[in-house]
């Protein structure tokens, strides 16, 4: 589904080569959180997911601004979930 984004975004002149990494990173985080599907995600992985940025800002990995920007390409690809009918809703929204 991942890669399926990307192509997309590639056709729509989106940031592959900037969003790629942070949505792999993603992937691994559902598949480390036993989420086998999209469509199994619901907010408390988010929250979780979230929670790993915000550790990430605070340990100096990343700055904040940063975090929010990973969490908006997060956000982008489960709305495109939803327009791909693998979820009804978005849960990143907020």
């Amino acid at each position: 589904m991942v890669t399926r984004y990307l192509e997309k975004k590639l056709e729509a002149g989106g940031s592959r080569a900037t969003m790629k990494p942070v949505l792999e990173d993603f992937a691994e985080f559902c598949e480390d959180h036993g989420v086998d599907d999209v469509g199994d995600l619901d907010s408390n992985d988010l929250r979780e997911f979230g929670l790993e940025l915000r550790t990430d800002y605070i340990d100096g990995k990343i700055a904040g601004s940063t975090a929010n920007t990973y969490f908006a390409y997060v956000r982008a690809f489960l709305s495109f979930c939803v327009r791909d009918q693998q979820l009804d809703t978005n849960p990143a929204a907020t």
